[in-house]
């Protein structure tokens, strides 16, 4: 019997694994192009990496147009092209593309995050009961957040939280030891090393992980050994973190985001009246703004996935009312860690999308707070199996508990693949339509012509030079000079008559340029 309790929920187990496995394929299958410019990046450097191991890639246009040719994403020194974003998903993804090829990028986050399941499992046990813990893992796998950008697999939350969880399952469960008991200080070690390399994917989320490690020091008062391997660990991923962001911008201290004063630039949006965050403005880059946490909070933490919240708020309840002290101190550290980055990105003004008063589930704000839903899935779980344990049978409390579960993964699955212009399958169709007007674009333009766009860069990139946007007075004063260089279009929004009269009568007489219409495609 007890064997048949082990097989059936591990069977259960891999069957859940495959549904989630084809649910990343839906959009995974487009290798060369994306709905978004980050993971267009992404997959540009990942390529530039893997063939020259170097993130500085030589464009000879730029050399001579100051470089201005650049998609969203991607930043020019010169004549060499840089990322913006953090390089450890990159450098990670570049090693397995040097030995299997480009197309294991296809398969690596969704394999990536069902490990890192596995591992969230095993971590919860240390806390909660082991069918809490497994219905946790469910509850993750199949959670909207954690599935939709396991299938957007060069965006790089989902490899982030993974390594994290990697790092806590070292910390916490030790399997390394409990295998041979005489390493027990190479579980230390590897945690050093997944808590590195998450921050080498993420290093801005340095804030709270870094305050959690110290406690965790603290709270375990480890001796010096261990603390010796755990920051031997932390520094083979932190070393090559140094030497790419030197032999890429410089200096090994400057990310790509420090290059361009991103943090200058979104903050300068937002109001600067609050003295609290403007004496902590080196803490809170985006500033302390209560409106704006309190309405991104409603909108995307509690509201888009309301069934989620619903259990997890009773599930806190159960949690909180059991009043062991593991439940308690997990249920503290979760809190914590909400509070953080809800402040830290509550604050911040995003509009990933060209409406503003969108919200969906691939607005930043989702994959930002993705820790905060991994966090609540055992207190979804254990309001999951509390309810069930109202059945007064074996057979009725398992019935409830399946149901409960299964109206979880239909809702799960309906705003994944079906809510909205944002859902995958939607997603998927776009980029198949993308794929033909990308086709016909390049039919009716060389292949060294310049594309001024306003949002389609992530469809043209690196295939054509791209530049954005066309309503902005750097770009008009750079269209004379790039003429002399390369030919260029642009491709946008279909101009009426009026419009294009303007341009060429009022804004375009002056630098000696006309534009003329070639063809509509009907977006």
């Amino acid at each position: 019997m007890a064997f048949k309790s082990r097989i059936v929920p591990w069977g259960m187990f891999i069957v859940c694994a495959i549904v989630f496995l084809l649910g990343t394929r839906v959009i995974s299958q487009h290798i060369d192009i994306f709905i978004s410019p980050d993971e267009t990046a992404n997959r540009f450097f990942i390529q530039a990496f893997s063939q020259t191991g170097s993130y500085r890639v030589h464009d000879a246009l730029n050399g001579q147009i100051n470089g201005l040719s650049h998609p969203r994403s991607v930043i020019t020194d010169g004549s060499y092209f840089l990322p913006v974003g953090f390089l450890g998903l990159s450098t990670l993804y570049a090693f397995f593309s040097f030995f299997f090829g480009l197309w294991i990028l296809l398969f690596l986050t969704p394999l990536i995050a069902l490990l890192a399941v596995c591992a969230w499992m095993k971590l919860l046990e240390q806390w909660f009961p082991k069918p809490v813990a497994m219905i946790s893992g469910f509850i993750l796998l199949f959670h909207p957040a954690f599935w939709y950008y396991a299938s957007r697999g060069l965006m790089p939350n989902v490899l982030f939280v993974s390594m994290l969880i990697f790092a806590a399952c070292f910390l916490y469960v030790q399997p390394i030891k409990k295998i041979f008991v005489s390493r027990q200080n190479i579980d230390i070690f590897l945690a050093g090393f997944f808590m590195s390399f998450a921050l080498f994917v993420r290093f801005s989320e340095v804030y709270w992980i870094l305050p959690c490690v110290l406690a965790w020091f603290i709270f375990k008062r480890l001796q010096i050994k261990p603390i010796l391997f755990f920051l031997f660990g932390c520094f083979i991923p932190m070393s090559f973190f140094l030497f790419l962001n030197a032999q890429t911008y410089g200096d090994p201290f400057t990310t790509g985001y420090q290059f361009i004063s991103s943090f200058q630039q979104n903050t300068s949006s937002l109001s600067q009246d609050d003295a609290v965050a403007n004496n902590l403005q080196w803490l809170f880059p985006f500033g302390i703004h209560l409106p704006e946490m309190i309405k991104h909070t409603f909108y995307y933490f509690v509201g888009l996935f309301s069934w989620m919240t619903v259990l997890a708020g009773i599930g806190v309840f159960f949690v909180w009312r059991s009043k062991q002290p593991s439940h308690r101190h997990y249920l503290l550290v979760s809190f914590l860690i909400a509070l953080w980055l809800i402040v830290w990105y509550g604050s911040w003004i995003l509009h990933d999308n060209p409406d503003p008063k969108q919200i969906t589930i691939a607005n930043s704000y989702v994959r930002y707070w993705l820790p905060l839903f991994i966090l609540s899935t055992p207190f979804i779980a254990s309001a999951c199996y509390k309810i069930s344990a109202f059945g007064r049978t074996r057979f009725s409390k398992r019935f409830i508990l399946g149901a409960i579960l299964l109206v979880v993964f239909g809702l799960n699955t309906q705003i994944v693949f079906f809510r909205g212009e944002d859902a995958l399958l939607s997603v998927s169709q776009t980029l198949k339509d993308s794929k033909q007007i990308r086709a016909r674009v390049f039919d009716l333009t060389p292949s060294d012509a310049v594309l001024i766009v306003d949002r389609a860069d992530k469809l043209f990139f690196p295939y054509r030079h791209v530049m954005y946007p066309l309503r902005s007075e750097t770009t008009y004063a750079a269209m004379p000079r790039i003429l002399d260089y390369a030919p260029l279009f642009y491709y946008g929004v279909t101009f009426p008559k009026q419009d294009l009269d303007y341009l060429n009568q009022k804004k375009f007489v002056d630098l000696g340029l006309t534009i003329t219409f070639i063809q509509s495609f009907g977006v």
